[in-house]
């Protein structure tokens, strides 16, 4: 617990990012719940970004949507700089893939719709997120589903400020970000459509769609095409596409998008998620990487401040001659569709006017409905990966699919001719195999498909064992034994841990969760296996180690191979280069047991090919278990910042390198060149 400002108090951290911490607080005499986004210390000791942040405040303080966290104040006094926003607690959208998994195609389009509505409402400002991903999309609980809310708009452009030296490229999360980003463009809304059809692909089949380093990642976004994943909707990815097109002028609107995805919530009603993927399927080249000297949007000013969102029926007219527009849901969003609501609670639609509604069982002879099967089975897609697609994406994409009609679907395609093609446009979907025939309707939609209905729908399913009622005893069992005794349905994550034992070799350590449990979506197995371990007190370093080597004393318990921060005058910043040898990183973090001031406080964080992995705030009596990531990384950082002016020892307890024994080199050979 510590004061913000004259009037706040910040009761728990509940998050960090590369800008700085979340907490949750209150203000003085109020019981209310609110959230606080402190930006990072050293981002407040800047000139430029005090000054973007006063400037750029009064601005995001006018965003007024219901799908997106309100900020309701600014704090700027000294060193310290944060805004004030609604809480919400429903946690955010890579929680509930993490939970959840894939999501139905309904799920996808109305969470994407209702995204789409707030960041209007954030251009309408004249203001582009620059950082849309699903950590920053917030879930409210006060509805059924969950209301999503747009968080974080505008801190990227505060920041972006901090100093001259630093690119716009760097502004964004790699995983999400659109390819003009790293060419220094200006900052335009058709960012913000690229990043949330990434976020859309993600919902589908839970993987983005391109992984790697970030340095791969940029030069993927800018020079390969998604590959589709099995059991996507010809609708909904054909709108993916188009969103994630290389040229910014290709993408359609967000107001585009939104009435699209509004229109699908019902039209894709009742088909299952596509089967979860733990690695994307197979990128394409694109025929014409992206590049500084593209036509950016047109009527979007090189200054990125944005003229007003067009009304809905304008936008449509502009988008889709022709196509009439849908019924409206409120005057505030005029065409946005509200479908039914999902039964037994309260629409999200009357509690939130202009928000699409969740998705809901569509009218007997709707699309998607009993009485339809044609339409259904047009829109649960092709069953199998494509063989054949164009590899040009820029000379002619689709930019939406508008289903016109309460009781049938109708396609219309807007295509761009960059004059590349004389012959004229080519499809982005592919001419292989026929729609998969849609599943039995249900009598009650629900926010993901059944266990039955995901092993159905995926063709490298597992057999189904009997049905469990709970989490079975898999300790002890071999990988593929386990596996078998689990339901197809169930994603499974392996994570190794060393062992000495040789008979715990490739058996099942532990699970998560642990037997008896209710049955999940996602089981984490523990297999033991031979790890080749290098301890980080042992490697060189390769920038200026601000880190001893010594043995060191947390909670009582001797470490070691530790290394710790006695410096007491500055923050420091270390970086050892891993090679891409190892696949984890563990050890034990916290304040040395002999430390001179109890009550110092730090944060370290941990960066792989800078990008922030973790941030641990580090007291007195706090201690942390690592497991970090390492697989393919080159760089690791560790970054240890000071937060209060006191003295203490800042340890990392056994921190062990791990990775298989064929993939790492002996300690000497590391060293060689540090």
């Amino acid at each position: 617990m510590q004061r913000l400002g004259s009037i706040y108090t910040l009761d728990e951290r509940i998050g960090s990012g590369a800008q700085g911490e979340v907490w949750r607080g209150h203000a003085d005499g109020s019981q209310e719940v609110l959230a606080f986004k402190v930006l990072r210390r050293d981002l407040a000791k800047e000139s430029s970004v005090v000054s973007a942040f006063l400037k750029e405040s009064e601005t995001l303080r006018r965003v007024a949507s219901p799908a997106v966290v309100s900020i309701r104040d600014i704090v700027a006094e000294g060193e310290t700089l944060a805004l004030v926003m609604d809480y919400v607690g429903g946690g955010d959208l890579t929680a509930k893939l993490h939970h959840e998994g894939p999501q139905s195609p309904a799920m996808v389009a109305w969470i994407g719709a209702s995204v789409a509505v707030g960041l209007e409402a954030i251009h309408a400002a004249g203001v582009v997120h620059r950082d849309v991903k699903p950590a920053n999309i917030l879930l409210d609980p006060a509805t059924d589903p969950p209301t999503p809310k747009v968080a974080d708009f505008g801190v990227a452009r505060i920041c972006d400020s901090a100093s001259t030296t630093r690119s716009t490229m760097f502004v964004g999360t790699p995983l999400y970000m659109a390819p003009e980003v790293a060419d220094g463009m200006p900052a335009s809304p058709a960012m913000d459509v690229y990043s949330l059809g990434i976020v859309l692909y993600e919902l589908s089949c839970g993987v983005t769609p391109f992984v790697g380093t970030p340095a791969y990642l940029i030069k993927a976004h800018a020079s390969l095409l998604p590959g589709r994943p099995q059991g996507v909707p010809d609708a909904l990815w054909n709108l993916i596409a188009a969103m994630t097109a290389k040229d910014p002028a290709a993408r359609p609107t967000m107001t585009a998008v939104r009435e699209a995805l509004s229109t699908l919530v019902t039209t894709l009603a009742q088909l299952p998620p596509a089967p979860a993927l733990t690695e994307p399927p197979q990128a394409l080249p694109a025929a014409t990487p992206v590049s500084g000297d593209q036509t950016m949007v047109a009527g979007i000013p090189a200054t990125g401040v944005l003229p007003a969102v067009p009304s809905a029926s304008a936008a449509s007219a502009a988008s889709y001659p022709g196509v009439s527009g849908s019924a409206a849901s409120a005057a505030s969003y005029p065409g946005v569709p509200a479908s039914p609501g999902v039964p037994g609670s309260a629409s999200s639609a009357a509690s939130y006017p202009g928000m699409p509604a969740g998705p809901g069982v569509p009218a007997p002879g709707a699309p998607g409905a009993p009485g339809a099967p044609e339409a259904a089975d047009a829109a649960a897609g092709p069953a199998a990966p494509a063989k054949k697609r164009r590899r040009g994406l820029v000379v002619a994409l689709v930019v939406a699919l508008v289903l016109l009609g309460a009781g049938g679907a109708g396609a219309f395609y807007l295509l761009r001719d960059t004059g590349e093609d004389k012959a004229g446009p080519a499809p982005v979907t592919t001419t292989d195999p026929g729609p998969t025939p849609s599943p039995t309707p249900s009598t009650r939609p629900s926010v993901t498909a059944s266990a039955t209905a995901s092993a159905t729908a995926s063709a490298t399913a597992s057999a189904t064992p009997s049905k469990l009622t709970s989490m079975p005893d898999l300790v002890g069992k071999t990988e593929a034994e386990a596996k078998k005794a689990l339901p197809g349905s169930i994603t499974v994550k392996i994570k190794q841990k060393s062992v000495s034992d040789a008979s715990k070799v490739g058996k099942v350590l532990e699970t998560d969760p642990a037997a008896g449990a209710a049955v999940p979506t996602e089981v984490t197995l523990t297999i033991g296996a031979k790890v080749a371990t290098i301890y980080l007190s042992d490697l060189k370093a390769v920038t200026s180690n601000a880190f001893s080597s010594n043995p060191a004393t947390l909670n009582g318990q001797k470490y070691a191979h530790s290394i710790y921060n006695a410096e007491y005058a500055r923050d420091s910043s270390t970086e050892w280069n891993l090679g891409r040898h190892f696949t984890h990183l563990s050890g034990k973090l916290g304040l040395s047991d002999n430390s001179k001031d109890a009550d110092a406080t730090f944060t370290v964080d941990f960066y792989a090919d800078q990008t922030l992995l973790k941030t641990e705030t580090v007291s007195f009596g706090t201690f942390t278990d690592l497991d970090l990531d390492m697989t393919n990384v080159l760089r690791l950082k560790i970054v240890v910042t000071r937060t209060t002016g006191n003295n203490a020892s800042v340890v990392l307890g056994d921190a062990a390198l791990e990775g298989s024994p064929d993939q790492v080199p002996s300690l000497d050979e590391l060293n060689k060149g540090n």
